[in-house]
């Protein structure tokens, strides 16, 4: 029977655990660029609502009741585009709603991280829940519902992260 002598590399052991930490996501990761990064996902995800009218989320939104198309052709003044005024309307600015879901700088705007990995977004305000959750005679309008696709894309951006993050490691390792 051979017996085989073996040292413990405890100056490898050390360099290796120091390299593992460097890859760990850490709390300034998430309030920075990885927080921008899937913020300009869900951005152009919900630029893409505005422009389909809901169908890239997968629940095209419902026609304007008749009354209501009606009413709104007469006030050429609030624009022709669903979900978006054209002109401050009863204290809401132009555009307000799409702001509070596209524009990070909003007060409005809801894109960050909670403990312990979980990524929130939307936007605080009134009328946009009323348009998420459909309210009184105001059907659902969605401009957040995710498709798998969606959350494919979201993937794909969590995995282009750490792509970066691996390199930038390799790099100055």
């Amino acid at each position: 029977m051979a017996r085989i002598l073996m040292r413990v590399n405890h100056d490898g052991i050390e360099r290796i655990r120091l390299r593992t930490q460097k890859l760990i996501l850490t709390d300034r990761d998430k309030a920075g660029p990885l927080r921008i990064e899937l913020q300009q996902t869900h951005i152009k995800q919900v630029n893409a609502a505005f422009k389909t009218k809901g169908a890239s989320t997968g629940m095209a939104w419902p026609e304007w009741s008749p009354g209501y198309a009606a009413w709104r052709s007469k006030h050429p003044e609030v624009g022709r585009t669903m979900m978006q005024l054209s002109a401050p309307w009863q204290g809401r600015g132009a555009k307000e709603l799409r702001r509070a879901f596209t524009l990070p700088g909003s007060v409005k705007f809801i894109g960050r991280f909670v403990k312990p990995f979980k990524y929130i977004f939307g936007a605080n305000d009134e009328v946009a829940l009323k348009h998420e959750i459909g309210a009184g005679r105001l059907p659902r309008r969605s401009v957040i519902t995710k498709t798998p696709a969606d959350i494919k894309q979201f993937i794909r951006t969590l995995l282009k992260f750490w792509d970066k993050r691996i390199e930038q490691f390799r790099r100055h390792a």
